[in-house]
């Protein structure tokens, strides 16, 4: 279906502001396209904080945030299988129907549901909205592009659907869920492992299968798709549309053009979640080592460890290297975001931005500075905001974030009175 700052001063700011925030981590995740907005003046007073702000606090389930295609509001997914559109502008208002196919979703387990949405680059004229769900009755995957309707661009038509790519899920764990439009306008969907403890279907290194990594593919050339000419195999060693594999549970990842990144959060078991960065131009067929390697070191489960069993012998060398990995003991599940590009903060331009389901928190590191070759120190600005699910942006690149509660919370900046 076709319808017709200077990174020396940012860091000293943040470091001054944020250091006894920061938290220790191991050694060494949503988003439309880049926006073209970027902070070039410094504000006229000094960031001493940032907070959330509830713009909506009646959502269903929400897991993701886009922005719509007016401009304006906003696009959340509801994981029970709506889409609704909110005006974070007027936060007595009531949320709109953009999409309602919850008769379609198996949201049953906590990991299934109506997923994510993308707008493709150019929708409403070349393509739709690219939406990623589990389907009711057979609990499989698809992902799907909708038309919008005859009256309205910013609503969807539920029935007018082409089913893009489906997938067989062995399990109801670890769908992934990120859905996103490159900057070489080919779209990019996130899959878990299949589920089970510990890779149990042997999918993560297994690049036949596009369970355990990232998929690319020309949604514009051919209907339903196209396979990219430079995906790593095209020509045969695994399933043409893979781009990348050996992940667990990829459920958000970012695209970043302005330093040619793809950064993936990589929602872990027992000990480590992974922020992976690889290039987007030669990132092809990268083996992030799941299930062999978990964070810096030779997967073991919790259970193989407390009843004493060896560790397991592996080179971690052979895989790639997380750019961070966080210890389970200060959360749960790595919630990927976006690279700020927004106005508001410009203290924050090109961070990559995410949270923790568990701890609520909202941390940040410079991704200029780690493609760089630095090391990805992060900055804990916020913590206490719910069991977040989503970090996203709207047109002008500003922070939105959705939680398990039911709210949508704006990051806004909180700014001293200039001295003198």
């Amino acid at each position: 279906m076709r319808p017709a700052i200077g990174l020396a001063g940012l860091a000293a700011l943040l470091l001054a502001a944020c250091a006894a925030d920061t938290v220790p981590v191991g050694p060494g995740t949503t988003v439309a396209p880049p926006t073209t907005t970027t902070a070039t003046t410094v504000p006229a007073a000094p960031l001493s904080g940032l907070e959330a702000t509830v713009v909506a606090d009646d959502l269903v389930e929400p897991v993701a945030v886009i922005a719509a295609p007016d401009g304006e509001r906003l696009w959340v997914v509801e994981r029970p299988g709506r889409i609704v559109a909110v005006d974070p502008a007027d936060p007595e208002g009531a949320a709109e129907l953009v999409l309602d196919i919850r008769d379609e979703v198996s949201a049953v387990g906590p990991e299934q549901g109506l997923l994510s949405v993308a707008l493709h680059p150019d929708y409403p004229e070349r393509g739709g909205a690219f939406v990623y769900l589990v389907t009711a009755g057979d609990d499989d995957t698809e992902l799907r592009e909708y038309g919008p309707s005859d009256d309205d661009p910013g609503v969807l038509d539920p029935s007018r659907f082409e089913v893009v790519l489906a997938v067989d899920q062995p399990h109801e764990w670890h769908n992934g869920g990120g859905v996103v439009f490159g900057p070489d306008g080919y779209l990019y969907l996130g899959l878990g492992d299949g589920g089970g403890i510990a890779d149990r279907y042997e999918n993560g290194q297994d690049p036949d299968t596009v369970l355990g990594g990232i998929v690319r593919i020309d949604v514009d050339a051919a209907d339903p798709y196209a396979i990219p000419p430079d995906n790593p195999f095209v020509d045969g060693g695994g399933a043409p549309e893979l781009w990348s594999f050996g992940l667990r549970n990829p459920w958000r990842f970012a695209l970043d053009a302005a330093t040619d990144t793809m950064v993936i959060a990589d929602v872990g078991q027992d000990q480590w979640e992974d922020i992976n960065i690889v290039p987007l131009t030669t990132g092809g067929g990268t083996n992030f080592g799941w299930p062999i390697i978990a964070g810096p070191e030779c997967f073991q489960s919790r259970a193989d460890r407390e009843e004493g069993l060896p560790a397991p012998v592996c080179d971690p060398d052979e895989f790639h290297t997380p750019a961070l990995s966080l210890d389970r003991s200060d959360g749960c599940a790595v919630i990927g975001g976006p690279v700020y590009r927004g106005a508001a903060i410009p203290e924050l331009t090109g961070h990559y931005i995410y949270s923790d389901y568990c701890r609520g928190s909202l941390r940040s590191f410079p991704l200029h500075a780690v493609v760089a070759g630095a090391e990805a120190d992060q900055i804990e600005h916020l913590t206490g905001l719910g069991r977040i699910t989503s970090v996203g942006t709207d047109h002008r690149g500003e922070l939105y974030l959705t939680d398990q509660e039911g709210t949508l919370q704006r990051i806004d900046p909180i700014r001293s009175a200039p001295s003198g």
